[in-house]
């Protein structure tokens, strides 16, 4: 989970399981959300195996 705090300024790309928001916070970018989180530093698809047989 993402927990973006009032003073939170992001500009990028966010992938995460789940999105918080507060009011005063700002994000400019594209926001993938979803159980599926792969390994950013890798970019392999092994997490995706996994989540998938334990969803």
């Amino acid at each position: 989970m993402l927990f973006l705090k009032s003073n939170a300024r992001i500009n990028g790309d966010i992938h995460t399981g789940k999105l918080v928001v507060e009011v005063g916070a700002s994000f400019t970018g594209n926001c993938s959300m979803g159980s599926v989180i792969k390994d950013m530093k890798h970019g392999d698809r092994s997490n995706e195996k996994l989540a998938e047989k334990t969803a």
